[in-house]
């Protein structure tokens, strides 16, 4: 009995994979199912598919298109919905502060972007978003690709000065007593803010040079007097606490919200003038999160572990709490607390086994055991991660200890 099925077609094709795509994609925000679908149309070669117009030429044109959807389409899986994550190759990590001793050193992030340094380069990363980095140069030079995404949001600080990226390709090199800044082009745009608030945008092929510290200092703008005599006071509620921004901003933005734009220092200004003990004990569980990164980025890992023990404390068997094990331990690590920091990483994939921070956790996990004890102890944690994550950003590393066994 003859095949009267329709012929294999493009159209058909194309509906095939739109519909897996669109399952694959389903109870993802809608931004992710256009992510989906983008990658599967940029991976089908459409003149390879309109060369073939008959015959076994067509059917494999159309297989070739179906196979790269495929990929396109597992490719995706792991990291739709995951925190981002990185892995070091070829540096040294230490108090948080990454330095490539002994020629260059890569940081890979998950979402496919990554930061080469060059040898003596010393840097730090710290992930504040889905897809949000903060990287601070301390000195050195940087060759960054940074992958676009609809909500990607990089940051580079260099000194005074801070780059804002959403997808690139640029070196950046930093020497704060000597050449000062350098930001050289290859792809796509960045957004440079100078210590004065200037806002500069360099697009392709465009280079600048800009002054280290001591020149940036003298170029900035004297502060304005102060005036002879101070207004009248409003009045306001006196059982309130004090926020020194309420006298000036109506609605004044949430501590999350100030995280968010990268103004950590207004935070701890803020939390340090109503007093510690006082937002420990009684500020929500956001504000204390916001607190607990805002004290970290400027360096105040005391008052960060403060923040963060309190908001586990005060809010035990919430999301809350469970994420604040992870900050833990991810400060734990940059003061050189190794054992610690691996019994707060244990502590999150124990309550968290799915949460956001779940890969990078468990990646974690696996250098810290790796390097406490032994190959041998990592060795079934790599095979667990491999199980969970086999695209994650330590699938390297794991894959490497497994084979070695």
């Amino acid at each position: 009995m003859a095949d009267e099925r329709e012929p294999l077609s493009e159209r058909r094709v194309g509906a095939v994979i739109r519909r897996l795509s669109e399952e694959h994609a389903a109870g993802r925000v809608e931004r992710d199912a256009r992510r989906a679908w983008g990658r599967i149309e940029s991976s089908i070669p459409p003149a390879e598919v309109r060369a073939s117009s008959s015959g076994v030429g067509r059917v494999a044109a159309i297989g070739f298109a179906v196979a790269l959807a495929a990929a396109a389409l597992l490719g995706l899986g792991f990291r739709a919905d995951s925190q981002l994550s990185f892995e070091l190759r070829g540096g040294h990590a230490q108090g948080g502060v990454i330095e490539a001793e002994r020629g260059e050193a890569t940081v890979a992030l998950s979402d496919g972007s990554s930061i080469l340094a060059e040898n003596r380069t010393r840097f730090s990363v710290d992930v504040v978003g889905r897809n949000a980095a903060l990287t601070r140069l301390v000195a050195g030079k940087l060759h960054v690709r940074v992958a676009h995404n609809d909500d990607t949001s990089y940051r580079f600080i260099a000194g005074p000065y801070e780059i804002r990226v959403v997808g690139t390709e640029f070196d950046l090199a930093w020497d704060p007593t000597g050449s000062g800044l350098l930001v050289a082009m290859s792809k796509g745009e960045v957004r440079l803010v100078e210590p004065g608030g200037q806002l500069r945008t360099l697009k392709s092929g465009e280079t600048l040079r800009l002054p280290g510290l001591a020149q940036a200092a003298a170029q900035l703008p004297a502060p304005a007097a102060a005036p002879a005599a101070a207004a009248p006071a409003a009045s306001v509620d006196v059982d309130a606490p004090f926020s020194p921004r309420a006298a000036h901003e109506p609605n004044p933005p949430s501590w999350d919200a100030l995280v968010a734009k990268g103004q950590f220092a207004e935070v701890v200004r803020e939390a340090e003038t109503l007093g510690i003990d006082s937002v420990t004990e009684r500020r929500g569980p956001s504000d204390l999160k916001a607190l607990g990164q805002a004290a970290r980025y400027v360096g105040k890992r005391a008052l960060s572990l403060r923040a963060f023990s309190a908001l586990r404390d005060r809010n035990r068997g919430t999301d809350s709490a469970r994420q604040a094990a992870f900050f833990l331990a991810r400060l734990q690590e940059e003061q050189g607390n190794q054992a610690e920091a691996l019994r707060w990483l244990g502590t999150y994939v124990t309550e968290a086994p799915r949460g956001v921070y779940a890969a990078e956790a468990y990646g974690r996990r696996l250098n810290l055991t790796e390097r406490l004890r032994g190959p041998a102890a990592a060795v079934p944690l790599a095979r667990e991660y491999l199980e969970r994550f086999p695209q994650g950003a330590y699938a390297q590393t794991a894959r490497a200890l497994v084979e070695h066994r």
